[in-house]
């Protein structure tokens, strides 16, 4: 959490305090991935003076159409929903999402999914984004706090920086064609 504070993608709530155990926001949510992952467009957002605090990242997460629901600034989503959005924004890195074997019917809250977050769950636990609560449930549908958001975002982070150079390096390893060569 502290290096998405130094960084300014994160900031101190109340009286400047981080607030790890506050529970996140559909705004907080959109507002901080938008500035870790897509910081260009959200810059070249234009919006009123008088616009909410964080229209110009909704603005640019509307463009990557991350948003495709109604927005409820103050609702807190759920640990589905979060995780929908993240694999959503590593595929908008042009990352092909692994297979995955996972069973959540292994989950013994398995009912309590929901049916249209099912791919995007299964995609999050093989990407390492999201975890069981340890008791045998996924809590799904549970809400997540400024601190855990935290952790997944420099999860995502990490595996897109991780996934973007082997593809870099698979890229450089294969020879390159060239004039000389194809002339032949």
């Amino acid at each position: 959490m502290s290096f998405l504070i130094e960084v300014g993608i994160l900031s101190g709530k109340d009286a400047g305090r981080a607030a790890p155990d506050d529970t996140i926001t559909n705004a907080e949510i959109i507002a901080l991935t938008m500035r870790m992952f897509a910081p260009e467009l959200t810059e070249r957002s234009t919006v009123d003076a008088n616009a909410p605090w964080y229209m110009k990242e909704k603005i640019a997460a509307e463009e990557l159409a991350l948003i495709l629901e109604e927005f409820e600034a103050a609702e807190q989503p759920s640990r589905a929903r979060i995780v929908d959005l993240l694999v959503k924004i590593y595929s908008a890195y042009g990352l092909a999402i692994p297979e995955s074997d996972v069973n959540l019917m292994s989950y013994g809250d398995f009912a309590a999914i929901p049916y249209e977050y099912q791919e995007s769950l299964k995609s999050g636990i093989t990407l390492g984004l999201i975890q069981g609560m340890g008791n045998g449930n996924l809590g799904a549908e549970k809400s997540i706090t400024r601190g855990q958001l935290a952790m997944m975002l420099m999860n995502l982070y990490n595996i897109i920086d991780t996934s973007i150079l082997s593809v870099e390096a698979e890229t450089l390893s294969q020879p390159v064609e060239t004039e000389a060569s194809t002339s032949e």
